[in-house]
């Protein structure tokens, strides 16, 4: 036996001889690595041993509730993600979470393939309660008949599942132990029909088989998926039968065609980007040789075929003669419309012109499109070369072309901030912005027809639909991997959650209400995930892509105890089942239908908006998607929310439905508009005034109107003309009519100093004629701790950094209830400036939800009493209007709510519309101060540690 260069002993030499022959793959020559000359003495190889003989050791994996009393190969995973978290967003995945995942992803995939109870499949996968063995023999483990056992296992037996982003192989390790376990179940059962008893092999071959029939990884880094392969052959290791020891055949399975190495987002030749295709019509003699190529890669894994590169070379010839078939196949259906368009043309002899400029027009399109994805498909045959990078139509040509795609994907995707992506493949070496281009045209590639502007031009995104700039990479991963599933399929990750509420996950969000079902969105309160990272994390699960309905029912589900506490079948079966809001203890689920989300985080015209329930029309009448805090709203919300939610079912609309929420006016030169009252003019009807450029003069008082620059101006609720800073000039007026008045002489001198030139005052068709935003009800852009939205008697005009609308006093009083300043709270986004400002977009205030004024007609002369009498204080800070101190060593969430009286009397108004208990309405109140603390001590915080 040959050691390469190594100088070995007789004795060593001799060892080495007897041991067991695992694999040659595991321990060959890495190219790139022992082709280099290296060399490492003995004394750093002798250190490094003792360094390692301090630890306890063991080849087993831990299961879900071993105890962690020994260094096994979970340690791998955690040293991958110390090397590569920093630059390359890669975290390890805890096994609990892994476990969970693995075994919710096979229930809802046999759902779909299979007719079996689903009470019986969470109780095959979950356990019921308890943990360790004195508990198992009390476990529902579901009742199955022999023909679903049958079912069962041919099904587990042949799942494909695939991590598109592998790592260090937790989710191959996760998969295998829960497959094993599950089938060693069904095995044993004493209903399992004898003729699968008499077949049913030892957990070493059972294992060797999963593997072989149903995993699959890519990783980008090479030296992560030889740390995949290793743990998989370790987890093999352990169940491998003593009398193999001395066996001369190799006892552990090659993994080359199983993790394989590569991109699994851009997948380029030179400057061409190659789609993932799934077909299941292909001609007969391409089936054949897929089905040869499946039994070359199985042979090859139980090393009765070691000819890697011979198999490589049939990958590409069957991937050519796929992209040959598919030619034609566009070349026969141009012949084909040709031959229509003709025979359809000999049926009209009338108006024959008119007929073939019809026919012609449509011909030419669908010609135009089909000779456009031919030359696509050539120029991809051409680009192909024998020393190819990772294309997944060719890595796993028999998943693709034989079955349409995997049957799972599964996996924790890297988080990469935008402004931190490169290119993954440094033999590559794109350039970042380079690289981002190739991630938006895989996105228009892989789904065209939602993406692309037409078939015809596919370097064109569709009007909304192109992602955010500011997109993290995970965000990429969603698309890709959802597009590797075959039709039946289901998609399972762990992910940062921040796409639920920030602006770049709106486009994230809109493609999974109206391309791929969502199922459950699931969060921890409990217990961050990520210990080490700082990232909050969901779990999502989703069906393979198609158009969704909108009656289907996303479950966002929020667990209030750690995962192994209610991860319990019985749980997951009410979540499962849940159509209303579902809370206890240990967890809360908010069902909500596909089509109510669309409503409530799209744009919606304002005709429409006069209906009297906007869920009567149409999700296809909807404006643009904007998106919707769905973090905050559906998992993060504290339970008064939901009953909020609940009692007021009927009773609470969009603002936007009963009035139109507006932003105040952008003057384009505000030293020009605003001005200052210095006191009375030199004659009646004049107004001293200076603006912000230093200019000092009188113009006539009619052209001057009260304005709200700044909340800050507000002292009370009630704001009040006289009390203003500043008037605006609000002319109309042409120069023509404003002859010998001070008004033209300002315009004129306005127009010296360059203002008419800036580019908001020269879009205007007057350039000192500004918009007429008045109303009567005001909202600031940004609040911190003093909160409140103000009134006026009368109407009036508004900066830009206010919202304006009009509203009678019952409006008013609900928009000031501490409800309504609880659902703001909740929507609002938050920022790390001074004092912790939250701010809500314009769109975001017209679609709040609101008590319906009718509900109040009854109560119109106390609400105005109740108005009057909070314009006469100041507006307090959250904390002193509720009653409630955050710095007490009581918490919030303990204390006794005691409201100002005139607060308390004007919450009760809505608390009673609502039905709210007296406990109910004391939790709002701490609810309320308990964001708003969170909130701005957060920005302290920041504050202090920068």
């Amino acid at each position: 036996m040959a050691y390469g260069h190594a100088p070995f002993s007789a004795k060593t030499q001799k060892a080495l001889q007897m041991a067991p022959y695992l694999n040659g793959e595991l321990f060959k020559r890495k190219h790139g690595v022992d082709d280099l000359g290296l060399w490492i003495p003995d004394e750093p190889i002798g250190d490094f041993f003792d360094f390692l003989f301090q630890y306890n050791f063991t080849v087993e994996e831990n299961e879900l509730y071993d105890e962690e009393l020994e260094l096994n190969p979970e340690f791998l995973g955690i040293i991958f993600e110390r090397i590569t978290n920093k630059d390359q967003g890669a975290v390890y995945t805890p096994r609990l979470e892994v476990d969970f995942m693995c075994r919710l992803a096979l229930v809802k995939w046999l759902e779909q393939t299979t007719d079996i109870e689903k009470k019986d499949l969470y109780r095959l996968f979950f356990r019921e309660a308890g943990t360790g063995e004195a508990s198992d023999e009390y476990q529902k483990q579901g009742d199955f008949s022999p023909s679903e056992i049958r079912t069962l296992i041919e099904r587990l037996e042949n799942v494909t599942i695939c991590d598109p982003a592998a790592g260090s192989g937790a989710f191959e390790v996760g998969m295998l132990q829960v497959l094993e376990q599950v089938l060693e179940n069904l095995y044993s059962r004493n209903n399992t029909p004898e003729d699968l008893k008499n077949k049913a092999l030892d957990p070493y071959e059972r294992k060797k088989a999963i593997i072989a029939n149903s995993l699959y990884g890519v990783e980008v880094k090479r030296w992560a998926v030889w740390i995949n392969h290793l743990r998989l052959w370790l987890t093999l290791f352990v169940d491998m039968p003593d009398d193999l020891k001395g066996s001369f055949e190799p006892l552990l399975p090659n993994l080359t065609f199983k993790v394989r190495t590569g991109d699994s987002l851009v997948q380029r030749i030179g400057s061409k980007t190659f789609p993932v295709h799934g077909h299941a019509d292909l001609p007969q003699h391409i089936k054949r040789r897929i089905t040869q190529l499946k039994q070359k890669k199985r042979d090859y894994f139980y090393n009765k075929n070691k000819d890697y590169g011979l198999i490589e070379q049939e990958e590409l010839a069957i991937f050519r003669a796929i992209l040959d078939e598919e030619i034609m196949q566009r070349e026969r259906q141009i012949r084909d419309a040709n031959r229509v368009k003709q025979k359809q043309l000999a049926l009209f002899e009338t108006n024959a012109e008119q007929m073939e400029l019809d026919f012609s027009e449509e011909y030419e399109a669908l010609r135009a499109r089909l000779e456009a994805e031919i030359e696509d498909l050539k120029n991809q045959k051409k680009s192909l070369k024998d020393n190819r990078p990772f294309i997944w139509n060719i890595e796993f040509a028999e998943i693709f072309f034989d079955r349409g795609g995997f049957d799972i994907i599964i996996g924790n995707p890297p988080y990469v901030r935008q402004e931190e992506i490169v290119d993954p493949d440094p033999n590559r070496g794109l350039k970042p912005q380079a690289y981002k281009d190739a991630l938006l045209e895989m996105l228009r590639l892989d789904f065209p027809d939602y993406f692309t502007k037409s078939r015809v031009e596919l370097d064109k995104f569709k009007t909304g639909r192109k992602p955010s700039g500011r997109s993290d990479l995970y965000t990429y991963f969603y698309i890709r991997s959802l597009r590797l599933l075959n039709p039946r399929g289901v998609h399972v990750f762990i992910c940062s959650n921040s796409w639920l509420d920030v602006d770049y996950g709106t486009w994230l969000q809109e493609f999974f209400l109206r391309q791929a079902p969502l199922y459950y969105v699931i969060e921890n309160h409990a217990r961050r995930s990520f210990a080490r990272a700082d990232i909050n994390t969901v779990i999502t699960v989703a069906g393979a892509p198609k158009r969704v309905n909108e009656n289907h029912i996303v479950r966002f589900v929020a667990f209030k105890r750690p995962f192994e506490d209610v991860i319990l079948s019985d749980n997951l079966l009410a979540i499962e089942q849940a159509t209303t809001i579902l809370r206890n203890k240990s967890f809360r689920v908010f069902p909500i239908t596909v089509g109510e989300l669309l409503r409530e985080g799209s744009e919606i015209d304002q005709n429409l908006s006069q209906l009297d329930n906007h869920e009567t029309f149409s999700i296809n009448q909807l404006g643009k998607y904007v998106g919707d805090k769905w973090g905050g709203k559906y998992l993060r919300a504290p339970d008064i929310f939901f009953t909020i939610l609940e009692k007021g079912r009927g009773k609470l609309v969009r603002l936007g439905d009963i009035a139109e929420v507006r932003r105040g006016f952008t003057t384009g030169a505000n030293e020009f508009f605003y001005l200052e009252p210095l006191g009375p003019g030199s004659k009646p009807g004049l107004l001293r005034v200076r603006n912000g450029a230093g200019w000092e003069g009188e113009i006539e008082e009619e052209f001057l109107k009260p304005v709200i620059k700044s909340p800050r101006e507000c002292r009370s609720i009630m704001i009040k003309p006289e009390e203003l800073r500043y008037r605006i000039f609000m002319c109309h007026k042409s120069k023509k009519e404003l002859k010998s008045t001070m008004a033209l002489k300002y315009i004129e001198w306005g127009e010296k100093k360059g203002y008419s030139r800036r580019s908001t005052c020269n879009s205007r068709t007057i350039w000192w004629s500004l918009p007429n935003e008045m109303g009567n009800i005001f909202w600031g852009k940004e609040l911190r701790e003093r909160i409140a939205v103000f009134i006026s008697l009368k109407p009036l005009l508004a900066d830009c950094r206010l919202y304006v609308a009009m509203g009678d006093e019952s409006l008013q009083l609900i928009l000031n209830s501490i409800i309504s300043i609880f659902v703001d709270e909740i929507k609002a986004r938050q920022y790390g400036g001074g004092g912790g400002p939250r701010s809500l977009m314009v769109y975001e205030v017209n679609q709040q939800l609101v008590l319906s004024p009718a509900l109040l007609d009854n109560r119109k002369e106390q609400i105005k009493n109740i108005l009057l009498q909070l314009a006469l204080r100041p507006v307090g800070s959250i904390f002193t209007e509720c009653g409630i101190d955050p710095e007490s060593d009581v918490p919030i969430a303990k204390q006794e709510p005691k409201p100002l009286p005139d607060r308390k009397a004007l919450d009760d108004i809505v608390f009673d519309a609502l039905g709210l208990t007296e406990e109910e309405r004391k939790e709002v109140y701490r609810a309320v101060c308990q964001l708003v603390w969170e909130r701005i001590s957060k920005a302290r915080s920041v504050t202090r540690n920068g």
